[in-house]
């Protein structure tokens, strides 16, 4: 392949060009072709004898020029040449995986006086960065707190998903408690359709189950039974996190709601990894450390789209035929 192009055939491509040159070489070289005798011809060429012989040069190599480009057009034609876009993946059988993001009213708390970006944000660009890693993959999204909401289903459209995770805010459902077991079971739902081989939850959270969610073992018992791994993320350091005193206006420690115990069951369980971002940068690093272990375990070949390049070839080749057509026809060459 250079500079983007291949051919189809390219075989075909090298023995049509084989077989072209050795006939234009002796076309030109040996062929003499057909010889006609006129009346008063010596005498004609006796007075333009220079210009007779620039001419007939003309003449010879034009309609021999157009002839040539218009079977080497029909070579590149019959041959297929094509370009190749190798930037467009086209999708293969992955991992489906569906993102549970906590939305609830902690997660606009912050862990690092020296990074004040919100925990819901560092969790956002975080997710954002994975979902463009996993070409193969589809993925999809629910978000919770009080509510539950299946935000995005399973896609293979990561810009689509980006733009999806890069709007969420906190306030889009009911924020005032964390439901994890019904997002466990609201993203195992989704996954139940799937025929993916392997299918995984990321749960992302900083809080613990309500009184009022559902016993967390159904969900644990429907991902063991689905063969679907959760891979539990907690964020938040032991000693809390930091918010701002609406009274006072300056940065106070809330204290941590974590449930370490719990997410570590829930990984545990179904043969997934707990992990905890105490600190925004430790977030990329767990995202990393998921995609490392979530690896497609199968061969599966690249593909790119191909865009046929046989048509300019084969207008070409019409039009230098015309062109030889006219001349040949409406112009008088001394040959």
């Amino acid at each position: 392949m250079i500079l983007g192009m291949q051919f189809a055939y390219p075989l075909l491509f090298i023995i049509l060009c084989i077989i072209v040159f050795l006939c234009a070489i002796y076309k030109w070289f040996w062929y003499a072709g057909p010889k006609y005798s006129f009346t008063l011809l010596s005498e004609v060429i006796k007075l333009k004898n220079n210009n007779i012989s620039v001419k007939s040069f003309i003449y010879k190599s034009v309609p021999f020029i157009i002839r040539l480009l218009a079977i080497t057009s029909l070579i590149f034609a019959s041959s297929r040449l094509q370009k190749v876009d190798q930037k467009t993946v086209l999708p293969v059988q992955g991992i489906d995986i569906m993102l549970v993001l906590d939305v609830s009213g902690s997660m606009q708390a912050y862990d690092d006086l020296k990074d004040l970006r919100t925990r819901i944000d560092v969790a956002k660009t975080e997710a954002v960065k994975f979902v463009q890693k996993r070409l193969n993959d589809q993925i999809g999204l629910v978000l919770f707190a009080r509510e539950v909401l299946a935000r995005c289903p399973l896609t293979l459209d990561k810009k689509v998903l980006s733009e999806i995770i890069s709007e969420v805010q906190l306030g889009m459902i009911d924020y005032t408690s964390t439901r994890i077991s019904l997002a466990l079971l609201t993203a195992l739902n989704r996954l139940s359709i799937s025929e993916s081989k392997s299918k995984i939850i990321i749960l992302l959270t900083d809080g613990q189950p309500t009184p009022d969610d559902i016993d967390i073992s159904q969900s644990i018992d429907l991902a063991k039974k689905l063969g679907v791994k959760i891979y539990t993320i907690g964020i938040g350091s032991d000693n809390g996190g930091y918010g701002i005193d609406p009274n006072f206006g300056v940065a106070v420690n809330i204290g941590c709601s974590l449930n370490k115990e719990l997410l570590e069951k829930i990984a545990e369980e179904t043969g997934g990894t707990f992990f905890q971002a105490s600190a925004p940068k430790e977030m990329a690093q767990i995202y990393d450390a998921i995609d490392k272990l979530e690896k497609n375990s199968f061969e599966s070949p690249i593909y790119a789209n191909y865009f046929e390049m046989c048509m300019p070839f084969l207008i070409l080749a019409l039009l230098c035929l015309i062109l030889e057509l006219l001349i040949t026809t409406f112009v008088w060459f001394i040959l």
